[in-house]
């Protein structure tokens, strides 16, 4: 069985139980891997950030303001809304996480603080297409 654990920083609450959770796994035998959005993985075995990597173009346009990430379009959007709620989160991101391998070889998936790193359209489509027998928790 491979496991792995979504989490947007190493720091926090939520981190703090995904991370019990991925070395008791561990210490348990059992195939568990840790991605994190930002934040310091060197205690943390088996863990890996993740980073977006645009293209030399694309950085010389961001600079430019020629081009804009999810993230600046989500900022952008965020400023247009009106209302009394609080805004935790967009669906859409610059992080394709469905074109990680640790996450397409995954029996179990399991997010817990996953704010502003998942995009989930494109993340759905890994199970999706590989129903049944992958569970994401």
């Amino acid at each position: 069985m491979r496991v792995v654990h979504v989490n947007t920083s190493t720091s926090g609450g939520a981190a703090k139980g995904a991370i019990g959770h991925h070395l008791a796994l561990l210490e348990a035998g059992i195939n568990s891997k840790m991605l994190f959005l930002f934040g310091n993985v060197d205690n943390i075995p088996h863990a890996e950030l993740l980073r977006v990597k645009f293209p030399f173009y694309k950085r010389v346009l961001i600079k430019l303001g020629l081009y804009q990430t999810q993230e600046m379009k989500n900022i952008a959007l965020k400023e247009k809304i009106k209302g009394e709620f609080e805004l935790v989160s967009f669906p859409w991101s610059d992080f394709r996480l469905d074109l990680n391998k640790r996450l397409q070889e995954a029996d179990i998936v399991n997010l817990h603080w996953v704010s502003n790193f998942i995009d989930y359209p494109s993340f759905l489509k890994i199970f999706r297409s590989q129903l049944p027998g992958r569970y994401m928790i």
